[in-house]
Protein backbone atom coordinates (compact mmCIF):
# COMPACT_ATOMS: atom_id res chain seq x y z
CA UNK A 1 0.00 0.00 0.00
CA UNK A 2 1.23 3.87 -1.12
CA UNK A 3 1.64 5.78 1.80
CA UNK A 4 2.37 9.10 -0.39
CA UNK A 5 0.92 9.75 -3.98
CA UNK A 6 3.09 9.20 -7.26
CA UNK A 7 5.29 12.53 -8.44
CA UNK A 8 3.08 13.10 -10.85
CA UNK A 9 0.10 13.26 -8.75
CA UNK A 10 1.79 14.99 -5.87
CA UNK A 11 2.46 17.75 -8.32
CA UNK A 12 -0.62 17.92 -8.95
CA UNK A 13 -1.97 18.10 -5.00
CA UNK A 14 0.97 20.59 -4.43
CA UNK A 15 -0.23 23.08 -8.07
CA UNK A 16 -4.23 22.76 -6.50
CA UNK A 17 -2.88 23.83 -2.81
CA UNK A 18 -1.18 26.70 -4.09
CA UNK A 19 -4.42 27.98 -6.34
CA UNK A 20 -6.31 27.96 -3.61
CA UNK A 21 -3.54 29.83 -1.49
CA UNK A 22 -3.52 32.34 -4.08
CA UNK A 23 -7.05 32.78 -4.43
CA UNK A 24 -8.28 32.91 -0.75
CA UNK A 25 -5.45 34.31 1.23
CA UNK A 26 -6.55 38.02 0.15
CA UNK A 27 -10.17 37.36 1.62
CA UNK A 28 -8.65 37.53 5.11
CA UNK A 29 -7.23 41.41 3.87
CA UNK A 30 -10.34 42.45 2.17
CA UNK A 31 -11.64 44.31 5.19
CA UNK A 32 -8.60 45.76 6.89
CA UNK A 33 -7.06 49.36 6.42
CA UNK A 34 -8.12 52.27 5.81
CA UNK A 35 -5.36 54.21 3.46
CA UNK A 36 -5.96 58.09 3.24
CA UNK A 37 -4.58 58.77 0.01
CA UNK A 38 -4.95 56.54 -3.00
CA UNK A 39 -7.78 54.45 -2.36
CA UNK A 40 -9.52 57.77 -0.56
CA UNK A 41 -9.07 59.14 -3.84
CA UNK A 42 -10.48 56.70 -6.09
CA UNK A 43 -13.22 56.29 -4.16
CA UNK A 44 -13.70 60.09 -4.24
CA UNK A 45 -13.95 59.75 -7.89
CA UNK A 46 -16.21 57.34 -7.82
CA UNK A 47 -18.63 59.40 -5.21
CA UNK A 48 -18.51 62.62 -7.20
CA UNK A 49 -18.27 61.42 -10.58
CA UNK A 50 -22.09 62.74 -11.66
CA UNK A 51 -22.50 65.39 -8.99
CA UNK A 52 -22.09 69.08 -10.61
CA UNK A 53 -18.64 69.61 -8.89
CA UNK A 54 -16.75 68.98 -11.82
CA UNK A 55 -14.87 65.61 -11.51
CA UNK A 56 -14.17 65.21 -15.25
CA UNK A 57 -11.24 63.43 -15.72
CA UNK A 58 -11.54 61.92 -19.09
CA UNK A 59 -7.47 60.23 -18.30
CA UNK A 60 -9.79 57.70 -16.08
CA UNK A 61 -13.24 58.34 -17.60
CA UNK A 62 -14.64 54.97 -17.47
CA UNK A 63 -13.14 53.72 -14.41
CA UNK A 64 -15.34 56.71 -12.72
CA UNK A 65 -18.21 56.28 -14.52
CA UNK A 66 -18.69 52.89 -14.14
CA UNK A 67 -17.31 53.06 -10.26
CA UNK A 68 -19.67 55.91 -10.30
CA UNK A 69 -22.27 53.54 -10.93
CA UNK A 70 -21.24 50.86 -8.96
CA UNK A 71 -21.11 53.58 -5.59
CA UNK A 72 -24.30 54.95 -6.12
CA UNK A 73 -26.26 51.50 -6.09
CA UNK A 74 -24.30 51.05 -2.25
CA UNK A 75 -26.56 53.14 0.13
CA UNK A 76 -23.12 52.00 2.10
CA UNK A 77 -20.05 49.27 2.32
CA UNK A 78 -19.04 51.31 -0.63
CA UNK A 79 -15.00 50.52 0.56
CA UNK A 80 -15.73 46.65 1.04
CA UNK A 81 -17.75 46.78 -2.24
CA UNK A 82 -14.61 47.67 -3.74
CA UNK A 83 -11.93 45.70 -1.77
CA UNK A 84 -13.93 42.69 -2.98
CA UNK A 85 -14.15 43.76 -6.31
CA UNK A 86 -10.00 44.48 -6.77
CA UNK A 87 -9.80 40.98 -5.35
CA UNK A 88 -11.74 39.41 -8.03
CA UNK A 89 -10.33 40.94 -10.50
CA UNK A 90 -6.94 39.81 -10.08
CA UNK A 91 -8.70 36.52 -9.62
CA UNK A 92 -9.23 36.67 -13.63
CA UNK A 93 -5.89 38.28 -13.97
CA UNK A 94 -4.54 35.18 -12.34
CA UNK A 95 -6.77 32.61 -14.16
CA UNK A 96 -5.62 34.25 -17.76
CA UNK A 97 -1.86 34.00 -16.68
CA UNK A 98 -2.31 30.49 -16.16
CA UNK A 99 -3.92 29.70 -19.37
CA UNK A 100 -1.01 31.02 -20.96
CA UNK A 101 1.67 29.80 -19.34
CA UNK A 102 0.54 26.72 -18.05
CA UNK A 103 2.40 24.87 -21.11
CA UNK A 104 5.71 26.50 -21.04
CA UNK A 105 6.51 26.06 -17.84
CA UNK A 106 6.25 24.06 -14.28
CA UNK A 107 2.85 24.44 -13.20
CA UNK A 108 3.69 24.36 -9.14
CA UNK A 109 6.38 27.30 -10.28
CA UNK A 110 3.92 29.03 -12.23
CA UNK A 111 1.36 29.13 -9.31
CA UNK A 112 4.28 30.31 -6.52
CA UNK A 113 4.85 33.10 -9.20
CA UNK A 114 1.13 33.80 -8.95
CA UNK A 115 1.21 33.89 -5.58
CA UNK A 116 3.83 36.09 -5.21
CA UNK A 117 1.94 38.38 -7.68
CA UNK A 118 -0.63 38.28 -5.43
CA UNK A 119 1.10 39.76 -2.14
CA UNK A 120 3.32 42.42 -4.59
CA UNK A 121 -0.17 43.76 -5.32
CA UNK A 122 -1.38 44.08 -2.17
CA UNK A 123 0.92 47.18 -1.94
CA UNK A 124 -1.39 49.49 -4.55
CA UNK A 125 -4.93 50.42 -4.41
CA UNK A 126 -6.53 47.40 -3.48
CA UNK A 127 -9.94 48.45 -4.38
CA UNK A 128 -10.78 48.23 -8.00
CA UNK A 129 -9.65 51.30 -9.77
CA UNK A 130 -8.30 52.35 -13.44
CA UNK A 131 -4.86 50.21 -12.71
CA UNK A 132 -6.60 47.07 -11.80
CA UNK A 133 -9.43 47.82 -14.58
CA UNK A 134 -6.61 48.27 -16.96
CA UNK A 135 -4.56 45.24 -16.47
CA UNK A 136 -8.04 43.29 -16.28
CA UNK A 137 -8.87 44.47 -19.71
CA UNK A 138 -5.34 44.07 -20.88
CA UNK A 139 -5.68 40.42 -19.90
CA UNK A 140 -8.72 39.88 -21.66
CA UNK A 141 -7.62 41.26 -25.34
CA UNK A 142 -3.84 39.04 -24.81
CA UNK A 143 -6.48 36.37 -24.55
CA UNK A 144 -8.59 37.40 -27.28
CA UNK A 145 -5.26 38.12 -29.28
CA UNK A 146 -3.48 34.51 -28.49
CA UNK A 147 -6.91 32.75 -29.03
CA UNK A 148 -7.29 34.63 -32.49
CA UNK A 149 -3.46 33.45 -33.43
CA UNK A 150 -4.24 29.89 -32.20
CA UNK A 151 -7.43 29.51 -33.94
CA UNK A 152 -6.83 31.91 -37.10
CA UNK A 153 -10.10 33.44 -36.95
CA UNK A 154 -11.14 37.17 -37.60
CA UNK A 155 -13.43 37.54 -34.74
CA UNK A 156 -11.16 37.30 -32.24
CA UNK A 157 -8.76 40.20 -33.61
CA UNK A 158 -11.81 42.18 -33.58
CA UNK A 159 -12.49 41.48 -29.99
CA UNK A 160 -9.01 41.55 -28.73
CA UNK A 161 -8.34 45.15 -30.94
CA UNK A 162 -12.29 46.43 -29.39
CA UNK A 163 -10.96 45.38 -26.07
CA UNK A 164 -7.69 47.14 -26.19
CA UNK A 165 -9.42 49.94 -27.41
CA UNK A 166 -11.90 50.72 -24.98
CA UNK A 167 -9.21 50.02 -22.59
CA UNK A 168 -7.66 53.67 -23.69
CA UNK A 169 -10.34 55.49 -21.32
CA UNK A 170 -9.97 53.28 -18.53
CA UNK A 171 -6.55 54.78 -18.64
CA UNK A 172 -5.47 56.97 -21.12
CA UNK A 173 -1.84 55.57 -21.67
CA UNK A 174 -3.51 52.68 -22.13
CA UNK A 175 -3.24 54.11 -25.51
CA UNK A 176 0.57 52.63 -25.94
CA UNK A 177 -1.39 49.18 -25.89
CA UNK A 178 -1.97 49.64 -29.27
CA UNK A 179 1.31 48.44 -30.23
CA UNK A 180 -0.48 44.59 -30.01
CA UNK A 181 -1.31 44.26 -33.84
CA UNK A 182 3.31 44.08 -34.08
CA UNK A 183 3.27 40.91 -31.92
CA UNK A 184 0.44 39.79 -35.43
CA UNK A 185 2.49 40.70 -37.95
CA UNK A 186 5.34 38.68 -36.57
CA UNK A 187 4.07 35.82 -35.65
CA UNK A 188 1.81 35.76 -39.47
CA UNK A 189 5.30 37.26 -41.34
CA UNK A 190 8.31 36.13 -39.96
CA UNK A 191 7.35 33.06 -37.86
CA UNK A 192 4.45 31.70 -40.27
CA UNK A 193 5.67 33.76 -43.72
CA UNK A 194 2.37 34.18 -44.01
CA UNK A 195 2.21 38.27 -45.22
CA UNK A 196 -1.49 37.25 -46.59
CA UNK A 197 -2.92 37.00 -43.07
CA UNK A 198 0.06 38.97 -41.39
CA UNK A 199 -1.86 42.05 -42.93
CA UNK A 200 -5.20 40.85 -43.18
CA UNK A 201 -5.88 40.07 -39.21
CA UNK A 202 -3.30 43.36 -38.26
CA UNK A 203 -6.66 44.99 -40.18
CA UNK A 204 -9.34 43.17 -38.28
CA UNK A 205 -7.99 44.03 -34.44
CA UNK A 206 -7.20 47.51 -36.02
CA UNK A 207 -11.42 47.64 -36.89
CA UNK A 208 -12.04 46.56 -33.53
CA UNK A 209 -9.12 48.74 -31.64
CA UNK A 210 -10.86 51.72 -33.94
CA UNK A 211 -14.51 50.29 -32.69
CA UNK A 212 -13.36 50.24 -28.74
CA UNK A 213 -11.81 53.83 -29.26
CA UNK A 214 -15.25 55.15 -30.88
CA UNK A 215 -17.25 53.41 -27.87
CA UNK A 216 -14.98 55.04 -25.14
CA UNK A 217 -14.46 58.37 -26.77
CA UNK A 218 -19.19 58.57 -27.27
CA UNK A 219 -19.30 57.43 -23.34
CA UNK A 220 -17.07 59.67 -22.03
CA UNK A 221 -18.48 62.27 -24.65
CA UNK A 222 -21.97 62.03 -23.24
CA UNK A 223 -20.93 61.84 -19.74
CA UNK A 224 -18.11 64.53 -19.76
CA UNK A 225 -18.41 66.18 -22.51
CA UNK A 226 -15.52 66.21 -25.55
CA UNK A 227 -14.14 69.09 -24.47
CA UNK A 228 -12.72 67.05 -21.84
CA UNK A 229 -11.77 64.32 -23.54
CA UNK A 230 -9.50 66.42 -25.92
CA UNK A 231 -7.82 68.09 -22.52
CA UNK A 232 -7.00 64.50 -21.20
CA UNK A 233 -5.43 63.77 -24.82
CA UNK A 234 -3.47 67.30 -24.94
CA UNK A 235 -2.04 66.74 -21.19
CA UNK A 236 -0.81 63.01 -21.86
CA UNK A 237 0.81 63.99 -25.15
CA UNK A 238 2.16 66.83 -23.24
CA UNK A 239 4.11 64.01 -21.21
CA UNK A 240 6.90 64.15 -24.30
CA UNK A 241 8.08 67.42 -23.42
CA UNK A 242 6.42 68.97 -20.37
CA UNK A 243 9.03 69.11 -17.28
CA UNK A 244 6.44 70.64 -14.89
CA UNK A 245 6.82 68.91 -11.90
CA UNK A 246 8.92 66.54 -13.24
CA UNK A 247 5.94 64.77 -14.64
CA UNK A 248 7.14 63.72 -18.17
CA UNK A 249 8.43 60.75 -19.91
CA UNK A 250 12.14 61.59 -19.97
CA UNK A 251 11.73 61.89 -15.68
CA UNK A 252 10.10 58.32 -16.11
CA UNK A 253 12.37 56.55 -18.08
CA UNK A 254 15.41 58.37 -15.73
CA UNK A 255 13.53 56.81 -12.33
CA UNK A 256 13.20 53.72 -14.08
CA UNK A 257 17.02 52.76 -14.85
CA UNK A 258 17.95 54.64 -11.68
CA UNK A 259 15.44 52.13 -9.50
CA UNK A 260 16.92 49.01 -11.70
CA UNK A 261 20.15 50.04 -10.58
CA UNK A 262 18.37 50.10 -7.07
CA UNK A 263 16.86 46.85 -7.10
CA UNK A 264 19.71 45.10 -8.64
CA UNK A 265 22.54 46.48 -5.63
CA UNK A 266 19.64 45.44 -3.25
CA UNK A 267 19.62 41.94 -4.85
CA UNK A 268 22.96 41.85 -4.68
CA UNK A 269 23.53 42.49 -0.89
CA UNK A 270 20.38 40.26 0.44
CA UNK A 271 21.49 37.42 -1.96
CA UNK A 272 24.81 36.75 -0.79
CA UNK A 273 23.18 35.18 2.16
CA UNK A 274 21.17 31.94 0.33
CA UNK A 275 24.04 31.48 -2.36
CA UNK A 276 26.58 31.31 0.65
CA UNK A 277 24.58 28.58 2.08
CA UNK A 278 24.16 26.78 -0.96
CA UNK A 279 27.89 26.95 -1.81
CA UNK A 280 28.03 25.27 1.72
CA UNK A 281 25.58 22.73 1.08
CA UNK A 282 27.13 22.16 -2.40
CA UNK A 283 30.67 21.74 -0.60
CA UNK A 284 29.74 19.55 1.97
CA UNK A 285 27.92 17.10 -0.26
CA UNK A 286 31.33 17.38 -3.23
CA UNK A 287 34.15 16.57 -0.51
CA UNK A 288 32.80 15.31 2.21
CA UNK A 289 33.45 11.28 2.92
CA UNK A 290 30.11 10.30 3.64
CA UNK A 291 27.50 11.02 1.79
CA UNK A 292 25.38 14.43 3.77
CA UNK A 293 22.33 13.54 5.23
CA UNK A 294 19.05 15.63 4.12
CA UNK A 295 17.93 16.37 7.21
CA UNK A 296 21.96 18.22 8.09
CA UNK A 297 21.32 19.60 4.09
CA UNK A 298 17.53 20.99 5.25
CA UNK A 299 19.05 22.44 8.27
CA UNK A 300 21.71 24.18 6.92
CA UNK A 301 19.59 25.52 4.15
CA UNK A 302 16.80 26.67 6.97
CA UNK A 303 19.67 28.40 8.76
CA UNK A 304 20.65 30.23 5.76
CA UNK A 305 16.85 31.60 4.57
CA UNK A 306 16.21 32.35 8.12
CA UNK A 307 19.21 34.85 8.25
CA UNK A 308 18.33 36.14 4.55
CA UNK A 309 14.57 37.21 5.79
CA UNK A 310 15.78 39.24 8.60
CA UNK A 311 18.28 41.06 6.62
CA UNK A 312 16.16 41.63 4.37
CA UNK A 313 13.67 43.13 6.83
CA UNK A 314 16.56 45.25 8.17
CA UNK A 315 17.39 47.09 5.00
CA UNK A 316 13.74 46.88 3.59
CA UNK A 317 12.90 50.85 4.50
CA UNK A 318 16.10 51.87 2.86
CA UNK A 319 15.53 50.60 -0.35
CA UNK A 320 12.47 51.36 -3.49
CA UNK A 321 10.02 48.59 -2.75
CA UNK A 322 9.48 48.02 -6.49
CA UNK A 323 13.14 48.16 -7.36
CA UNK A 324 13.70 44.51 -7.46
CA UNK A 325 10.81 43.89 -10.35
CA UNK A 326 12.82 46.00 -12.26
CA UNK A 327 15.48 43.38 -11.68
CA UNK A 328 12.74 40.75 -13.33
CA UNK A 329 12.16 42.99 -15.87
CA UNK A 330 15.42 43.58 -16.76
CA UNK A 331 15.88 39.59 -17.00
CA UNK A 332 12.63 39.52 -19.14
CA UNK A 333 14.04 41.90 -21.93
CA UNK A 334 18.03 40.23 -21.77
CA UNK A 335 17.43 36.83 -22.55
CA UNK A 336 13.38 37.37 -23.83
CA UNK A 337 14.48 39.32 -26.85
CA UNK A 338 16.98 36.06 -27.87
CA UNK A 339 14.50 33.53 -27.09
CA UNK A 340 12.00 35.36 -29.43
CA UNK A 341 14.00 34.20 -32.12
CA UNK A 342 15.19 31.12 -31.16
CA UNK A 343 11.37 29.97 -30.83
CA UNK A 344 10.27 31.57 -34.00
CA UNK A 345 9.77 28.54 -36.19
CA UNK A 346 9.62 25.85 -33.81
CA UNK A 347 7.13 27.61 -31.17
CA UNK A 348 5.72 30.36 -32.43
CA UNK A 349 3.50 31.07 -30.43
CA UNK A 350 5.39 31.26 -27.38
CA UNK A 351 8.36 33.14 -29.12
CA UNK A 352 5.15 35.80 -30.20
CA UNK A 353 3.69 35.82 -25.96
CA UNK A 354 7.55 36.82 -25.09
CA UNK A 355 7.39 39.75 -27.66
CA UNK A 356 3.81 40.28 -25.66
CA UNK A 357 5.89 40.23 -22.43
CA UNK A 358 8.41 42.61 -23.74
CA UNK A 359 6.01 45.23 -25.14
CA UNK A 360 4.07 45.06 -22.00
CA UNK A 361 7.00 46.27 -19.59
CA UNK A 362 7.40 49.35 -21.82
CA UNK A 363 3.68 50.00 -22.21
CA UNK A 364 2.47 49.96 -18.48
CA UNK A 365 5.60 52.39 -16.65
CA UNK A 366 4.77 55.64 -19.15
CA UNK A 367 2.51 57.59 -17.83
CA UNK A 368 1.93 57.69 -14.68
CA UNK A 369 4.12 58.98 -11.67
CA UNK A 370 4.27 55.85 -9.77
CA UNK A 371 6.34 54.65 -13.00
CA UNK A 372 8.20 51.38 -11.95
CA UNK A 373 5.56 50.94 -9.36
CA UNK A 374 2.83 50.43 -12.08
CA UNK A 375 5.26 46.61 -12.57
CA UNK A 376 3.47 45.65 -9.18
CA UNK A 377 0.15 46.55 -10.78
CA UNK A 378 0.93 43.40 -13.68
CA UNK A 379 3.30 41.71 -11.15
CA UNK A 380 1.72 38.12 -11.81
CA UNK A 381 2.52 38.03 -15.99
CA UNK A 382 6.06 39.67 -15.49
CA UNK A 383 7.10 37.77 -12.75
CA UNK A 384 5.73 34.20 -14.20
CA UNK A 385 6.40 35.08 -18.07
CA UNK A 386 10.41 36.23 -16.60
CA UNK A 387 10.82 32.69 -14.79
CA UNK A 388 9.88 30.87 -17.49
CA UNK A 389 11.86 32.48 -19.89
CA UNK A 390 14.74 32.38 -17.34
CA UNK A 391 14.07 28.55 -17.22
CA UNK A 392 14.19 28.35 -20.94
CA UNK A 393 17.34 30.32 -21.56
CA UNK A 394 19.04 28.68 -18.92
CA UNK A 395 18.18 25.46 -20.29
CA UNK A 396 19.13 26.79 -23.43
CA UNK A 397 22.38 27.87 -22.28
CA UNK A 398 23.04 24.34 -20.97
CA UNK A 399 22.74 22.44 -24.72
CA UNK A 400 24.95 25.07 -26.03
CA UNK A 401 28.02 24.39 -23.69
CA UNK A 402 26.93 20.77 -23.59
CA UNK A 403 27.67 21.15 -19.75
CA UNK A 404 26.99 17.64 -17.44
CA UNK A 405 22.91 17.54 -16.56
CA UNK A 406 23.19 17.06 -12.75
CA UNK A 407 25.59 20.14 -12.41
CA UNK A 408 23.19 22.97 -14.56
CA UNK A 409 20.55 21.55 -12.87
CA UNK A 410 21.39 22.41 -9.29
CA UNK A 411 23.21 25.59 -10.45
CA UNK A 412 19.31 26.54 -12.05
CA UNK A 413 17.83 25.38 -9.34
CA UNK A 414 19.67 27.02 -6.51
CA UNK A 415 19.12 30.63 -8.66
CA UNK A 416 15.60 30.38 -9.09
CA UNK A 417 14.79 29.92 -5.56
CA UNK A 418 17.55 32.52 -4.94
CA UNK A 419 14.97 35.13 -7.09
CA UNK A 420 11.66 33.97 -6.29
CA UNK A 421 12.62 34.19 -2.46
CA UNK A 422 13.94 37.50 -2.93
CA UNK A 423 10.64 38.34 -4.52
CA UNK A 424 8.80 36.64 -1.79
CA UNK A 425 10.40 38.28 1.11
CA UNK A 426 9.75 41.89 -0.55
CA UNK A 427 6.45 41.10 -1.25
CA UNK A 428 5.16 39.89 2.29
CA UNK A 429 6.65 42.21 4.36
CA UNK A 430 4.59 44.88 2.63
CA UNK A 431 1.97 42.96 2.82
CA UNK A 432 2.07 41.83 6.74
CA UNK A 433 3.74 45.27 7.65
CA UNK A 434 2.57 48.07 6.06
CA UNK A 435 -1.15 47.35 4.96
CA UNK A 436 -1.32 50.41 2.23
CA UNK A 437 -0.35 53.51 4.00
CA UNK A 438 -1.81 52.05 7.02
CA UNK A 439 -0.97 49.78 10.37
CA UNK A 440 0.15 46.80 10.38
CA UNK A 441 -2.45 43.73 9.62
CA UNK A 442 -3.61 42.65 12.81
CA UNK A 443 -3.47 46.17 14.16
CA UNK A 444 -6.79 46.72 12.09
CA UNK A 445 -9.20 46.47 14.84
CA UNK A 446 -11.18 49.40 14.97
CA UNK A 447 -13.80 50.46 12.72
CA UNK A 448 -15.24 54.58 11.77
CA UNK A 449 -18.38 55.75 12.23
CA UNK A 450 -18.57 56.84 7.81
CA UNK A 451 -21.08 54.66 6.39
CA UNK A 452 -18.74 54.49 2.65
CA UNK A 453 -16.41 52.67 5.31
CA UNK A 454 -18.82 50.27 6.99
CA UNK A 455 -17.56 46.82 7.45
CA UNK A 456 -13.55 47.91 7.15
CA UNK A 457 -11.13 47.98 9.96
CA UNK A 458 -8.07 50.63 11.24
CA UNK A 459 -5.95 50.75 13.87
CA UNK A 460 -7.72 52.63 17.00
CA UNK A 461 -5.34 56.10 16.21
CA UNK A 462 -6.65 56.52 12.84
CA UNK A 463 -10.31 55.51 13.88
CA UNK A 464 -9.86 58.20 16.59
CA UNK A 465 -8.87 60.44 14.17
CA UNK A 466 -10.96 60.46 11.35
CA UNK A 467 -14.17 60.52 14.07
CA UNK A 468 -12.99 62.92 14.99
CA UNK A 469 -12.49 65.17 12.26
CA UNK A 470 -15.68 63.77 10.68
CA UNK A 471 -17.21 65.45 13.94
CA UNK A 472 -15.97 68.94 13.09
CA UNK A 473 -16.94 68.74 9.49
CA UNK A 474 -20.38 67.19 10.10
CA UNK A 475 -21.77 71.18 10.64
CA UNK A 476 -20.73 72.48 7.21
CA UNK A 477 -21.91 69.91 5.14
CA UNK A 478 -23.83 71.63 2.09
CA UNK A 479 -20.46 73.47 1.91
CA UNK A 480 -17.30 72.54 -0.50
CA UNK A 481 -14.30 71.49 1.06
CA UNK A 482 -10.87 71.50 0.08
CA UNK A 483 -8.47 69.01 1.83
CA UNK A 484 -4.31 69.88 1.76
CA UNK A 485 -1.71 67.50 2.67
CA UNK A 486 -2.19 64.01 1.09
CA UNK A 487 -5.90 63.47 2.33
CA UNK A 488 -8.10 62.83 -0.01
CA UNK A 489 -10.10 60.60 2.39
CA UNK A 490 -12.07 64.46 3.60
CA UNK A 491 -14.52 63.98 0.76
CA UNK A 492 -15.30 60.73 2.17
CA UNK A 493 -16.13 60.78 5.41
CA UNK A 494 -18.73 63.46 5.23
CA UNK A 495 -20.87 64.29 2.29
CA UNK A 496 -18.64 67.57 1.33
CA UNK A 497 -18.51 67.50 -2.19
CA UNK A 498 -14.53 68.81 -3.64
CA UNK A 499 -13.67 72.62 -4.33
CA UNK A 500 -11.77 71.43 -7.32
CA UNK A 501 -11.84 68.38 -9.86
CA UNK A 502 -9.19 66.58 -7.86
CA UNK A 503 -10.12 65.45 -4.43
CA UNK A 504 -6.30 65.32 -3.90
CA UNK A 505 -5.36 68.15 -5.22
CA UNK A 506 -1.66 68.23 -4.08
CA UNK A 507 -0.82 65.49 -6.31
CA UNK A 508 2.04 66.02 -9.07
CA UNK A 509 -0.07 65.08 -11.84
CA UNK A 510 -2.25 67.82 -10.90
CA UNK A 511 -0.61 70.33 -12.43
CA UNK A 512 -0.26 73.96 -11.19
CA UNK A 513 -1.41 75.53 -14.36
CA UNK A 514 -4.85 73.37 -13.90
CA UNK A 515 -4.79 74.00 -9.94
CA UNK A 516 -4.45 77.97 -10.86
CA UNK A 517 -7.32 77.84 -13.32
CA UNK A 518 -9.85 76.02 -11.60
CA UNK A 519 -9.19 77.88 -8.24
CA UNK A 520 -9.05 81.50 -9.84
CA UNK A 521 -12.42 80.44 -11.59
CA UNK A 522 -13.91 79.92 -7.95
CA UNK A 523 -13.03 82.37 -6.36
CA UNK A 524 -14.39 85.05 -9.39
CA UNK A 525 -17.21 83.00 -9.11
CA UNK A 526 -17.56 83.90 -5.09
CA UNK A 527 -17.91 80.12 -3.99
CA UNK A 528 -14.99 79.75 -0.80
CA UNK A 529 -14.89 76.49 0.47
CA UNK A 530 -14.37 75.11 3.58
CA UNK A 531 -10.23 74.41 4.02
CA UNK A 532 -8.87 71.23 6.01
CA UNK A 533 -5.29 71.48 5.80
CA UNK A 534 -2.85 68.52 7.26
CA UNK A 535 0.90 69.24 7.98
CA UNK A 536 3.36 67.86 6.13
CA UNK A 537 6.50 67.82 4.38
CA UNK A 538 6.08 70.32 1.58
CA UNK A 539 7.74 68.97 -1.91
CA UNK A 540 9.00 71.76 -4.01
CA UNK A 541 6.24 71.23 -6.78
CA UNK A 542 3.43 71.94 -3.96
CA UNK A 543 4.93 75.49 -2.54
CA UNK A 544 3.40 77.41 -5.41
CA UNK A 545 -0.44 75.55 -4.75
CA UNK A 546 0.11 76.01 -1.20
CA UNK A 547 0.80 79.46 -1.38
CA UNK A 548 -2.72 80.14 -3.45
CA UNK A 549 -4.59 78.43 -0.42
CA UNK A 550 -2.95 80.52 2.26
CA UNK A 551 -3.47 83.53 -0.15
CA UNK A 552 -7.55 83.20 0.29
CA UNK A 553 -7.21 81.92 4.01
CA UNK A 554 -6.13 85.41 4.96
CA UNK A 555 -7.40 87.64 2.06
CA UNK A 556 -10.79 86.53 2.84
CA UNK A 557 -10.36 86.47 6.43
CA UNK A 558 -11.17 82.52 7.02
CA UNK A 559 -11.76 81.30 10.72
CA UNK A 560 -9.90 78.72 12.47
CA UNK A 561 -12.74 76.99 14.43
CA UNK A 562 -9.90 73.35 15.03
CA UNK A 563 -6.07 73.00 15.33
CA UNK A 564 -3.89 70.76 16.45
CA UNK A 565 -0.84 69.47 15.82
CA UNK A 566 -1.37 67.59 12.86
CA UNK A 567 -4.70 69.44 11.50
CA UNK A 568 -6.24 72.93 10.87
CA UNK A 569 -9.72 73.49 9.61
CA UNK A 570 -10.71 76.58 8.52
CA UNK A 571 -14.18 78.06 7.17
CA UNK A 572 -15.04 81.40 5.39
CA UNK A 573 -16.32 84.49 7.38
CA UNK A 574 -20.34 83.67 6.04
CA UNK A 575 -20.15 80.19 7.95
Amino acid sequence: MKLLPDKKHFSTVIVYLLAILTFLWPVFYLNKGIAVTDTAFVLSSYKYVFTDCGIRDAATGLSDILGGALYALMPGYQALLFQVLGWLAYVAVCLMVYSWLKNDMPRPVLWVCLFIGTLYVRVFPTVLNYNSFSVLFFCIGITLLLKGLKQNKPAFFIASGFTIGINVFFRLPNILQASLFIPIVWYYWFCKNDKKNAVRQTIFFGIGFLGGLFTGFAIIGIVYGVSAIADSFVATAALATDAQDGHNILSMVITLFGETWLGFKRLLLIAVVPALGYALAWLLQRFSKRTVPVWMRVLISAAFLWLYWRIGYRIHETWVYAAILCIVVAALWAVGIALIFKYRKDQPLFSTLILIACAVVCCIAIGSDNTVYQYVIFSHFILAMAVCVLMHGANWLCEKLNLKKNLPVGIKHGLLCILLFSCLQNSFYNTRYRLFNDVAVFDATATICAPDYEGMHTGPQRAKELDMLRSLLLPYEGNQLLVWGNFSIGNLITDMKPYLTYPWVDLKSFSYAQFSAEFTAKRKAGILPVILIREEFMDDFKVDKYNMILDLIAEERYKVVYQDDLYTLYIPPNL
